[in-house]
């Protein structure tokens, strides 16, 4: 195959992977996306998704893989914004898969830190992936827990459980080389922060 040629095959395939990797469906829509790969019953703008929970789903300040983060309604993001968690890395810093946090786009394997006084998971910063630093800090409610509908049993208590269970201390698990390399940066940011005197347990 001649150079020309190749060029062009390769070409043709990263213009359809970007077809495919902001879907319009899910890419562009947070709470289509979340709801599309928990199977949430949830409607309406992704920062009323904690009211709507309440009695249907279990609610609370722990992160557990599985459940959705759902940030408050700001100026910055006037219907608040959903991301699903996917991995545990410490009791202050998890990693989300979200959509249209860019826009029209679903990004996978994102950094988010506890910036709550009170370590509850009331504040957050997301990990801009461009620079590789935390953005501004983000007003949140906590998490709502898809596997633990009316129909289920699951306390928070278990969950707990189960996030320090899952929680590998040793760094490993399934996280791709990108994430690795990504949360090499992440420490680094995350100690410049801290040294800075906002700890990434702290602040808004």
């Amino acid at each position: 195959m001649s150079r020309g040629i190749s060029c062009l095959v390769w070409g043709t395939c990263f213009v359809a992977s970007l077809f495919l990797w902001n879907r319009p469906s899910s890419g562009g829509n947070c709470v289509l996306y979340v709801r599309a790969e928990t199977g949430v019953a949830l409607y309406g703008a992704a920062g009323g998704w904690w009211d709507e929970a309440a009695g249907r789903y279990q609610r609370g300040q722990a992160p557990a893989p599985g459940a959705i983060l759902v940030f408050k309604r700001t100026g910055h993001m006037r219907s608040g914004h959903v991301a699903l968690v996917t991995k545990i890395v410490s009791p202050q810093a998890i990693l989300v898969d979200h959509a249209n946090w860019y826009h029209g786009t679903v990004t996978r394997g994102v950094p988010v830190i506890d910036t709550s006084p009170n370590h509850d998971w009331t504040s957050v910063a997301v990990m801009e992936l461009r620079s590789g630093e935390f953005g501004r800090d983000n007003p949140t409610f906590g998490f709502v827990y898809p596997g633990t509908g009316l129909r289920d049993s699951v306390a928070q208590e278990g969950l707990t459980q189960f996030v320090a269970a899952y929680d590998d201390e040793d760094g490993g698990g399934l996280i791709s080389e990108e994430h690795h390399q990504r949360f090499h940066r992440f420490h680094k940011h995350w100690t410049a922060r801290t040294s800075r005197g906002h700890s990434i347990s702290s602040a808004d």
